[in-house]
């Protein structure tokens, strides 16, 4: 067949690394949908620029946050990369490293020096220079994976931490296990999520494989040592099931021997060592087979018209309505729409789309269906 002729085609979650959407919609001679799906992989860091401030030598570890550009953007830590370092106590040259994570693999390297004096004036990182580092004394950003109190560290001045919900588990505020289990198999309402479970840091997501079978995905959590999969089949009183503990490098899980067109819950939960650092919404996902399927992606308007970014100055509101587009199927509806910020200092959004300016800053309004397949928006602060 024919693009343009004989059908169109729509994508979803084709962005970031897991598992894409494509929907196709006959046309002229041809009519009905079908849906999709594709891989999306991570994208090597090699070639990436590396840089780091010079430090003066302490004679402790010294771990100046490093800027990570590739392909004229530049990386997150935590989200797109960690950090690692070597030769960095005695003056000389460093090395700092940084690791692919999420929507990045492999590795890059920079170096940055290390002198018994302060860096000369003009040098990146020096007190006369545009850009100073000074020692840490602002929060963490989620992720980083070193200690803004460590000796010798430097990070740029103006950083500042993202701001969850106040309820909200995250690597900087962690949960007990036992007691978040606790919560867990408790839980029998299908049409609501688990207290401080958040949307942006794992964004679950999943999608019918076969008849008997569905697979979940998820992005990679900084310092978690292992994945917890929870799980039943939906319905009131179902409740959940602890089905797999899976290894730190997962980032995707398929359950089998299920029944043919049905609906099943999922939560994913990041863990280190007895701690939860960040629990997933409630996924719902049908096999294939039956009469009723999956939302196959989100759609995001402002007057009519679709919207990928907005900026919006301190106090000011906008409302975005958000579109789930189904598939071949019609489907169950679980849970409606639900909305989520990445960093409620910036923006935040009401469970209708309403998206307000708090601060000055950048962030991403997230609108994701039940089986975890979204759209979103950036939104920019002045």
């Amino acid at each position: 067949l024919k693009s343009g002729t004989d059908y169109t085609a729509e994508y979803f979650s084709n962005i970031n690394v897991g598992m894409g959407i494509v929907v196709i919609s006959g046309t002229g001679n041809c009519n009905g949908s079908v849906t999709g799906t594709f891989t999306i992989s991570p994208k090597s860091l090699a070639g990436a620029e590396v840089t780091a401030a010079a430090q003066k030598y302490t004679g402790k570890e010294l771990k100046p946050e490093p800027v990570v550009k590739l392909d004229d953007v530049i990386l997150k830590a935590g989200t797109d990369y960690t950090v690692s370092y070597s030769n960095n106590i005695e003056t000389g040259t460093a090395t700092v490293t940084v690791a692919g994570t999420g929507n990045y693999q492999s590795t890059a390297s920079g170096t940055f020096t290390i002198t018994k004096d302060a860096p000369p004036a003009g040098t990146p990182g020096s007190p006369e220079s545009p850009g100073t580092s000074e020692p840490a004394e602002t929060p963490a950003t989620p992720g980083n994976t070193e200690s803004p109190e460590t000796p010798g560290t430097s990070a740029p001045a103006e950083t500042s931490a993202v701001v969850y919900a106040p309820d909200a588990i995250t690597p900087e505020k962690p949960a007990a296990l036992a007691k978040e289990e606790g919560k867990i198999f408790s839980v029998t309402d299908d049409t609501k999520d688990l207290k401080g479970s958040t949307y942006a840091l794992l964004m679950a997501k999943g999608v019918s494989k076969t008849s008997k079978s569905i697979q979940i995905t998820w992005k990679k959590v900084p310092g978690a040592a292992k994945y917890i999969i929870y799980g039943n089949r939906c319905g009131k009183g179902k409740k959940y099931l602890k089905l797999a503990t899976l290894k730190k490098t997962k980032t995707s899980w398929t359950r089998k021997k299920l029944k043919k067109g049905t609906y099943y819950k999922v939560m994913v939960v990041a863990v280190k060592g007895e701690k939860v650092l960040a629990t997933s919404k409630t996924i719902h996902v049908a096999t294939l087979g039956g009469k009723k399927g999956n939302p196959a992606g989100v759609s995001l308007t402002l007057k009519k018209k679709n919207v990928k970014a907005l900026t919006l100055k301190k106090g000011k509101s906008k409302t975005i309505t958000a579109t789930v587009k189904n598939g071949n199927l019609p489907v169950n509806t679980h849970r409606k729409v639900a909305w989520e910020s990445s960093d409620l200092g910036v923006a935040k959004v009401s469970s209708k789309g309403k998206i307000t300016a708090v601060g000055p800053g950048t962030c991403t309004i997230y609108a994701y269906a039940q089986n975890g397949v979204y759209a979103s928006i950036q939104v920019t602060v002045k």
